[in-house]
């Protein structure tokens, strides 16, 4: 099964979601929701550990994982999942230490590089859109 923590940007997270996704033929999808998860987890630990009823994969997709309270402790309580397809995704922003809780887990991170081009691909780019830029202001940017 495929266990998956996905960081980054919104488009970052769908699309690498979608790779995972569509990777795994006629799966059925329950989506939940960070936030929702602190509320009622007995519908998603039940969905997650029990075994599918037309033999076709499962998946859980959990979005904003990054508003579960107690994050770590419940990527650990995932690991006994032996039935279901699990991705989590989050934030760039609001998950600090991603590959801290992943660590000693079976779960695989799949996390978002930020590139900062140097001010002189800065200038290329400006140059190739028939646009001036100086190398102070390549610089800021």
């Amino acid at each position: 099964m495929i266990k998956v923590l996905i960081i980054g940007s919104n488009h970052f997270v769908e699309q690498e979601s979608s790779k995972i996704i569509n990777s795994i033929d006629d799966a059925h999808i329950e989506t939940y929701f960070g936030d929702e998860l602190n509320k009622n987890e007995s519908d998603f630990f039940s969905f997650v550990n029990s075994v599918s009823l037309f033999g076709n994969q499962k998946i859980a997709y959990i979005r904003n994982a990054h508003d579960i309270k107690g994050l770590d402790n419940f990527i650990k309580s995932l690991e006994s999942c032996i039935e279901t397809n699990l991705i989590l995704t989050g934030d760039k922003n609001s998950i600090k230490d991603a590959e801290k809780l992943v660590k000693n887990t079976s779960f695989n991170l799949i996390k978002e590089k930020i590139i900062k081009p140097t001010p002189n691909q800065v200038i290329e780019i400006f140059k190739k859109k028939n646009l001036d830029i100086s190398l102070f202001n390549a610089r800021i940017i």
